[in-house]
């Protein structure tokens, strides 16, 4: 399989989104909608994007920064807690949904059929976002996405505060060791999905810390990475079929 590799800029209110879209275009493949880390469609998220089009999947990636404000690769922690403050959580879900709507439209050449999204880290806090307020979606998949913080006008509402407004299939998948999810948000958030009937929608990996996926970053962890990646990509299968 052929794959392709395009960028492309959506008009959204006040702006245009940066798009990522790496896919065969065989239309009658699944769309993944992959939201990256707080460095946005870095070269990591990039290659994550081709292996799983390698996968058999059309795959969206969008600049929710508008390519505006990115952290550099380098910045320390008090810099990333920074640009975490500030970005504007609403303005990221309404070009989500615009997003979308151009994916459905066929706008994109990736097929019309509903996406399933998933995201990492900032990504999946986003992930989970959509997943309560876009009933339109196959799936969401939040790896170690924030789930609680101080509400502040750029953060208005924490993906805790949403879980009862689920209403697609949903998977969150978590490190033991974070200090940016402590596990009692983790089983917070496992008691409110099992109320909506997902008893098996939240995974924690056992010795893994914040970010095993990304192999960039010192807390990548092959073993655990390789068996979220197997997880992630059934979950996305399975609601490919649906």
């Amino acid at each position: 399989m052929t794959l392709q590799e395009a960028e492309t800029r959506i008009a959204v209110a006040g702006g245009e989104l940066p798009v990522l879209v790496v896919g065969s275009r065989d239309t009658s493949l699944p769309t993944v909608v992959v939201l990256g880390e707080i460095w946005a469609v870095n070269r990591q998220i990039r290659g994550l994007c081709r292996r799983l089009a390698a996968e058999g999947f059309n795959v969206v990636a969008p600049d929710l920064y508008r390519g505006d404000g990115i952290p550099p690769a380098e910045a320390l922690q008090d810099e990333l807690n920074q640009s975490f403050a500030v970005f504007p959580d609403v303005r990221a879900i309404r070009d989500l949904r615009v997003l979308l709507q151009a994916i459905a439209d066929g706008r994109l050449e990736t097929g019309r059929a509903s996406p399933c999204i998933w995201g990492f880290c900032m990504g999946g806090r986003f992930a989970h976002y959509m997943a309560a307020l876009d009933s339109g979606i196959a799936g969401a998949i939040n790896f170690y996405g924030r789930l609680n913080f101080p509400r502040t006008a750029a953060k208005p509402f924490s993906p805790l505060d949403l879980c009862e407004l689920t209403r697609v299939p949903y998977l969150g998948v978590f490190a033991e060791h974070d200090p940016l999810i402590p596990l009692a948000d983790v089983e917070e958030l496992r008691r409110r999905m099992q109320k909506l009937g997902m008893a098996d929608s939240v995974k924690v990996f056992e010795g893994a810390q914040h970010g095993f996926m990304n192999e960039t970053r010192p807390a990548h962890n092959p073993a655990v990475a390789a068996a979220a990646w197997t997880l992630a990509v059934d979950f996305i299968r399975a609601r490919s079929r649906a």
